[in-house]
């Protein structure tokens, strides 16, 4: 008999299932005299078994899985959230951070085919799409999808999940103890789909079966806020666009005076900040796609005075303009991307592998768009914001 305790509730409400798998298990048990495997391997054993051979006895057994029981004509929505640990938002009031929020928000046809979706960061849209197998159709502009289905990420595990972990596994998913046991706040069993790296997995409710997170394409964890069935959406309009080039001049020297005059509200902190000397003022050409003409912008290097500054010595590096100038690293004039609210700032850090840690923070002061680049503690970066006056 199967003894698994995690597999006995799996497939408690598949009584056919689970009476194959258990008369799989007991043809499979060691003959006398031989080292009989553990009865989590036996039992496990005889899952894969039973559903390798129910595969191949057809759908006698299982109903048909490629609308994962969703009704013609319904979309599975689906709504995400994911937030990653090196972007944050800072509080300039109080220096409280939080993460920075992606938001995914799908309509998945019911066999998987057209996926609508609308992509949000920070509360604000910045695309939304309808995608098939070979083509898509974006507000950021068409995209081609490769049509040799064998490069595709295969079954959808939102779509394979939708009746729960025996849905899950009969659409193609395997049981994992790779990922975390509880995913925010819920106890959770784990399928897996496929062999892709980052894995393609979703994280269950150990008792309802309901899709809780989901790791698709990245190696954070995307928390599933609603999952439901309703009709076919009506995608909203997309304002901004994508900047898809930009340029600066390499800059030629100014004083400081030459800086305020030609971006007025220009900020500084003086002759030093944070121990770091002024180096070079900078007056640079700036350009971007779509937009006619150059426009300047102001570099202030602090610590150093490289274009490429040496990152085992401090520095601080600030450019800032009039505009969110795309060469700023910002989302370009007309951008669709976020701009940092007032009162607050983006603050991008370097991977916590990487042997040294840079950072780039996006601020508005008092109508100029300032970018900082440094590889100061995040802890000091509030403060040097906050010693930042306009040029005299």
């Amino acid at each position: 008999m199967i003894d698994d305790p995690e597999i006995l509730e799996l497939l408690r409400d598949d009584p056919e299932l689970l009476a194959i798998a258990d008369a799989i298990q007991q043809t499979q048990q060691a003959e006398p005299g031989r080292r009989r495997p553990t009865w989590r391997a036996r039992a496990g054993l005889g899952l894969a078994a039973c559903l390798a051979i129910v595969a191949v006895m057809g759908a006698f057994v299982l109903r048909p899985s490629a609308d994962a029981g969703i009704a013609g004509g319904k979309y599975l929505h689906v709504v995400m959230e994911r937030a990653q640990a090196q972007r944050v938002v800072v509080s300039l009031r109080d220096g409280a951070r939080r993460p920075y929020v992606y938001r995914d928000e799908l309509w998945i046809g019911a066999h998987g085919g057209v996926i609508y979706a609308v992509r949000s960061e920070e509360g604000r849209i910045v695309e939304a799409s309808r995608d098939t197998a070979s083509a898509g159709r974006s507000s950021l502009g068409p995209t081609r999808i490769s049509p040799d289905m064998r490069a595709g990420a295969g079954v959808n595990p939102l779509v394979a999940a939708y009746g729960g972990p025996v849905d899950a596994i009969r659409n193609g998913g395997h049981l994992s103890s790779a990922g975390p046991d509880r995913m925010f706040g819920h106890r959770v069993r784990w399928i897996v789909f496929g062999k892709a790296q980052p894995p393609r997995r979703i994280a269950l409710d150990a008792a309802t079966g309901r899709p809780v997170a989901l790791e698709y394409g990245t190696t954070v964890p995307s928390r599933i806020e609603h999952y439901t069935i309703s009709g076919k959406p009506t995608l909203p309009r997309v304002t901004g666009r994508r900047a898809t080039f930009s340029q600066n001049t390499a800059g030629e020297r100014v004083s400081p005076a030459g800086a305020a005059a030609a971006v007025p509200g220009a900020v500084w902190a003086g002759g030093a900040v944070a121990g770091l000397p002024l180096r070079s003022v900078l007056l640079q050409r700036l350009r971007q796609n779509g937009v006619p003409g150059w426009r300047p912008g102001v570099v202030l290097r602090y610590g150093q005075g490289a274009a490429t500054p040496w990152q085992l010595t401090p520095y601080l590096y600030l450019s800032q303009a009039r505009r969110p100038e795309a060469a700023y690293q910002f989302p370009g004039i007309g951008g669709v991307g976020p701009l940092p609210p007032a009162g607050s700032m983006f603050v991008t850090s370097s991977a916590p592998e990487a042997r040294t840690t840079t950072r780039t923070a996006f601020v508005r002061i008092q109508g100029v768009y300032l970018q900082l680049w440094t590889n100061l503690p995040l802890s000091r970066l509030r403060d040097v914001v906050l010693r930042l006056r306009p040029i005299r």
